[in-house]
């Protein structure tokens, strides 16, 4: 399954439960009653799963939005010391040539961990240059401080992003199981108009298993996975 489609069938899966769960209670349920607690209880807990999920991702994500700021920053600062070494007289090709194989566009491109390793050997070497300006001095400081900060930043995102991979683990698992669970009480239902409960089975899932008018332009990629993956 690609990955659209699998977060397509994760998400839908609380408003498909809710919808199931407020149709049982329209209609007789007793033929199915211990299927349908089963599922209901598997639904409360993947709701509770998936809200986990959701404030992790939700730290995971503010970390990032401040790292990207962060790179910005850093990213300007290896400008404004490539600028200040041009007017040190260093080569116009490349400003950091003396410090090494860095430069400026090659060290903008790099991951965020990444510049902050390769700034300290640059900011070391300009700091250690006893013919560069004051002005250099400063822009290399600058940078210095620009690097610190996205380093700084760095150091909690990973165990989010492990705490998030744990998260969406343990919802998964559960998700198998609301699967199972759906199944189980759809097979139920099926059986139950065998004993009388004709409409039971169109109550709790009719508004799912009726295809879906596609709009004009609409990809199978683009189509709801309520109602074919739910029933996986």
């Amino acid at each position: 399954m690609n990955q659209s489609r699998k977060y397509q069938r994760t998400a839908s899966r609380l408003p498909l439960g809710a919808r199931i769960l407020e149709a049982a209670t329209l209609t007789d349920t007793s033929l199915v009653a211990a299927r349908l607690a089963a599922f209901a209880a598997v639904h409360q807990r993947f709701a509770a799963a998936q809200a986990v999920v959701t404030e992790v991702q939700q730290r995971a994500d503010a970390i990032t939005t401040t790292i990207v700021t962060a790179e910005a920053d850093h990213d300007t600062a290896v400008e404004e010391l490539a600028y200040a070494l041009l007017g040190d007289r260093k080569r116009r090709r490349n400003p950091f040539a003396d410090y090494g194989d860095e430069t400026p566009s090659r060290l903008r491109s790099r991951t965020p961990a990444d510049k902050v390793s390769a700034t300290a050997a640059l900011v070391a070497a300009v700091a250690a240059d006893p013919d560069v300006s004051a002005t250099s001095r400063s822009a290399a400081d600058a940078l210095r401080v620009a690097s610190q900060a996205l380093a700084a930043l760095l150091e909690p995102l990973g165990p989010v992003e492990a705490e998030l991979r744990r998260a969406r683990t343990a919802r998964d698992a559960i998700a198998d199981e609301w699967d199972e669970a759906l199944a189980a009480l759809r097979r139920g239902a099926r059986v139950a108009a065998d004993e009388g409960a004709t409409n039971l089975y169109a109550i709790l899932f009719g508004s799912l298993d009726r295809p879906r008018k596609r709009v004009k332009g609409e990809t199978d990629d683009t189509q709801p996975a309520a109602d074919d993956q739910a029933a996986a």
